[in-house]
């Protein structure tokens, strides 16, 4: 049903819900609006939002990706067979507390948004959990409190006994909320948010600390690898070359070949938190089709089982596209949407290339041959060729792959790791 609230700051929500008018198809048509004076907050609740009413007016964001946005929340998503969600907005930020930031992320023209999503088939560490995302605030814990307070009373009368984010319908969207070392600029695909946002979340009463913690590790390069990595990817070469093939990865291959990447996918990840089964068409329109021109092609790799011609590992590199995109107000006037970003475009038009290890995995028969070593020392010696710096990019807290960036850099011994943020993902019982 789709709802529209008053709610006043830290008072009890007004049980008086006057509804939408509805026509045959279910589809509303317009919002009656309670009038309260003085109003102090408005928050419009969309509970069980179909894709059939549209997105509602003041959802999308300055800085979303309009078309992933509209298929994202769309029926031809296979994600809304199962699953449901409720959508909560205000176009008003009500005057808020004292010492809250009146503007959105620097965007006074903005508003409040959260959707809170319930889908079957989304793995946690716990049944009967839901989870939230598309998130986006100032700095009003009066707002917050209330909005979280009927996405709750919504998520009781589901049943569901534990809410966790933010996650954006699962973890091949964007999730967790980044915690530390807001001075530095982010890099692209990284969660960016303001300072006040997990407190914001404590006050909604989620747990003080993150239910899952992640880090990124950002390392110079040095122009030269390490002496020793050299070496080691020769014996490598010679002791696997017999059996698989190591090559680069280009962007025809990566569309050509998506349904292999997607089982490599399934298969290695598919333990992570939030992450859900998907289907190979939903992940060449959530994976392959949007990051097909963005992808590094000196440093990106896949090996390929020489019996078959199968992939069997795949690793993936990523320029920071940041100081190219229109998210960054000090970028010139090459800034484009990231969207728009094609490597073999405009990878020269980065002045210090960043490099960001994103992804790499190898299917469970051939783990334990040496394949990520392989690729590691191949990505890494090419890192050093193209790139001023490195990223190892947002790793769990207890991933053993956080020792593999200081380890291909030599920056254990020469002290180049610039900098460690953190990130996480919080929740609260019901």
């Amino acid at each position: 049903m789709f709802q529209l609230i008053n709610v006043t700051p830290d008072a009890t929500v007004n049980t008086k819900i006057k509804r939408a008018k509805m026509d045959v198809a279910n589809k509303p048509q317009h919002l009656v609006k309670q009038k309260t004076k003085p109003v102090a907050e408005l928050l419009q609740v969309y509970h069980d939002w179909q894709p059939e009413y549209g997105l509602p007016e003041g959802f999308m964001g300055e800085d979303d990706s309009a078309d992933q946005l509209r298929w994202l929340f769309s029926s031809d998503n296979p994600w809304f067979k199962l699953g449901k969600c409720t959508i909560l907005l205000s176009d008003s930020d009500g005057g808020g507390d004292e010492d809250s930031d009146q503007t959105l992320d620097n965007k006074p023209t903005e508003t409040f948004r959260l959707v809170i999503f319930i889908h079957p088939q989304v793995r946690f560490f716990r049944p009967n959990t839901a989870y939230f995302g598309f998130w986006r605030t100032t700095n009003n814990p009066s707002l917050n409190r209330q909005a979280f307070l009927l996405a709750s009373q919504w998520l009781k009368h589901q049943k569901q006994q534990q809410l966790v984010g933010p996650i954006n319908f699962n973890s091949f969207g964007s999730y967790r909320l980044q915690l530390d070392d807001f001075n530095g600029n982010n890099f692209a695909g990284e969660p960016s948010n303001p300072a006040y946002y997990a407190q914001l979340l404590i006050n909604a009463k989620f747990d003080s600390k993150p239910c899952n913690l992640y880090q990124s590790q950002f390392v110079k390069l040095g122009g030269k690898p390490p002496q020793a990595s050299i070496e080691k990817l020769q014996q490598l070469d010679k002791s696997l070359g017999n059996d698989f093939l190591l090559e680069q990865l280009t962007e025809p291959v990566w569309l050509e070949q998506s349904v292999e990447f997607h089982q490599i996918t399934e298969m290695v990840f598919s333990n992570n938190p939030a992450y859900q089964h998907i289907d190979s068409n939903s992940f060449f329109q959530m994976v392959s089709k949007p990051l097909a021109k963005r992808f590094c092609q000196h440093c990106s790799l896949i090996v390929r089982d020489k019996k078959d011609q199968l992939i069997v590992a795949a690793y993936l590199v990523f320029p920071d596209w940041s100081q190219l995109t229109t998210s960054n107000p000090s970028a010139e006037s090459i800034r484009k949407p990231l969207e728009d970003i094609d490597f073999q475009r405009d990878f020269k038009y980065l002045k210090s290339p960043t490099a960001i290890i994103k992804t790499a995995g190898t299917l469970v028969q051939f783990q334990g041959k040496g394949l990520m070593s392989w690729m590691n020392l191949s990505a890494s010696i090419n890192m050093h060729r193209y790139y001023h710096q490195l990223i190892g990019a947002l790793a769990s807290a207890d991933n053993p792959s956080l020792k593999l960036v200081p380890r291909l850099t030599n920056s254990e011994k020469t002290g180049n790791i610039i900098r460690e943020r953190q990130y996480g993902l919080f929740s609260k019982q019901l």
